[in-house]
């Protein structure tokens, strides 16, 4: 505001004196006078002013264009760091994700590889058992049959003893009847054989 007043109270100067139209060579004489110490006072003025306005502007001004640049510079390397840092943090997150798929993959074929390893040991375990029922039915089955030939043997024997005691009319020795029955189980023996 002091600086606008100053600049007004110039111009009201300098229209009071000059009220008529401004002259090429009293313009020149006002701007280079002809004493030299006026030269010289005007020059002093000027640096004069200049190193005021330096050290009342310009310093305070530079240091706080300062003071703004590095806060300014600190602001863009906070936001580069964080965003640097955010970058890594999604990075890291998607490893992780893909670790946990990949961890689900691999707990889903382990899964299913004991699931066939599993049905496999059911599968073996039932033919095995299926087979060593079969094995024991056919020995069931041999010891029947064993069984029931020697009862026909043992029936067929009582038979015979009984047919030859009346063919012979006479009671037969044990000896008789123990050679007897050797032939007649050779003979089916032989017969059975053939069959």
């Amino acid at each position: 505001m002091n600086l606008l007043g100053l600049l007004n109270n110039l111009v009201v100067f300098t229209s009071e004196e000059n009220s008529g139209p401004i002259d090429k060579e009293d313009l020149v004489s006002k701007i280079f006078p002809e004493n030299p110490w006026d030269v010289v006072i005007q020059l002093s003025a000027f640096v004069i002013l200049i190193l005021i306005v330096f050290f009342v502007a310009y310093k305070p001004v530079k240091k706080r264009l300062a003071a703004r640049k590095a806060y300014v510079e600190s602001q863009i390397h906070d936001a580069e760091e964080s965003s640097r840092i955010a970058r890594e943090a999604m990075e890291r997150k998607d490893d992780i994700v893909e670790q946990g798929r990949a961890e689900a993959s691999r707990i889903v074929e382990d899964a299913r590889a004991q699931a066939n390893l599993e049905a496999s040991a059911i599968v073996s375990n039932a033919k095995e058992e299926a087979s060593r029922r079969r094995v024991e039915a056919d020995r069931e089955i041999e010891e029947a049959k064993a069984a029931s030939l020697t009862e026909v043997k043992e029936s067929i024997v009582d038979v015979a003893i009984a047919a030859s005691s009346q063919v012979l009319e006479r009671e037969v020795s044990k000896e008789d009847n123990e050679r007897l029955i050797r032939d007649f189980v050779s003979d089916i023996n032989g017969d059975g054989e053939q069959e």
